[in-house]
């Protein structure tokens, strides 16, 4: 987007240096990418569709063919972890899920992982189990990880229930919105859905809190958890 306002050496650079990294790192992540070149032109700059619709639309799925040809293999991978470790974590999160048939439907496990990436490690009525394993006793690693956690879903709710209002928003924010969506959807992949994966999309969701109108109750996201929490803890104790 940057070098759409200004082609400058250094910002070809930067863009250049970025995919290096990806695809060193993540090569799947590309798939996304190119979700959110997709997903911007229409939701954000359709003026550019409206002036040569074909020939952008066209040139637009061919560059998502492309990226999933070449990474084919890498995109297997990725999200075949991704499918294992949802039944891994299940069966940890619940001690009862391990062989649930649901988690293999798409879109019940894409909102496993989702659940998880946010609130795990859960139930926090285990707080003390927790603490002591993966915040190595440190209760105040665990509160902001309780906070960060409320955050998330705070923010992930209100796209949920005001996305009509993005129509809204400046189209910078509105960008910002569709990238923050992508980048979570990277906990759709790989054997884990660890918090730390899914925080960086809240940077890119938070400028929907600058409009009055996209704000939610806090009772919103405290119910929710609050009844996430129950049906886990009772699955644990009463299945």
């Amino acid at each position: 987007m940057a070098l759409q306002q200004r082609f400058t050496f250094d910002r070809v650079a930067a863009f250049l240096l970025g995919i290096a990294l990806v695809v060193l790192s993540k090569p799947a992540y590309l798939l996304i990418y190119g979700i959110f070149v997709v997903a911007e032109r229409i939701f954000v700059t359709r003026s550019t569709l409206r002036k040569n619709k074909k020939k952008t639309a066209m040139l637009l799925m061919l560059l998502i063919t492309g990226v999933f040809i070449f990474l084919l293999k890498d995109i297997q991978q990725f999200f075949g972890e991704g499918a294992e470790g949802i039944r891994e974590q299940s069966q940890v999160a619940t001690g009862t899920l391990g062989n649930n048939p649901l988690q293999n439907v798409p879109g019940i496990n894409l909102l496993f992982k989702y659940v998880m990436a946010l609130l795990s490690p859960f139930p926090w009525s285990k707080a003390e189990l927790h603490v002591q394993v993966p915040f190595g006793g440190s209760w105040l690693h665990f509160g902001l990880h309780v906070l960060s956690a409320t955050c998330g879903v705070y923010l992930f709710l209100a796209v949920i229930l005001r996305w009509r209002k993005l129509v809204f928003v400046d189209p910078s924010v509105r960008s910002s919105v569709i990238f923050g969506l992508c980048v979570s959807l990277g906990v759709a992949g790989g054997a884990t859905a660890f918090h730390n994966y899914i925080t960086p999309s809240f940077v890119f969701l938070a400028p929907t809190l600058l409009y009055p109108f996209f704000r939610i109750p806090m009772t919103y996201p405290l119910g929710l958890i609050l009844g996430i929490e129950m049906v886990v803890d009772t699955l644990q104790n009463f299945w």
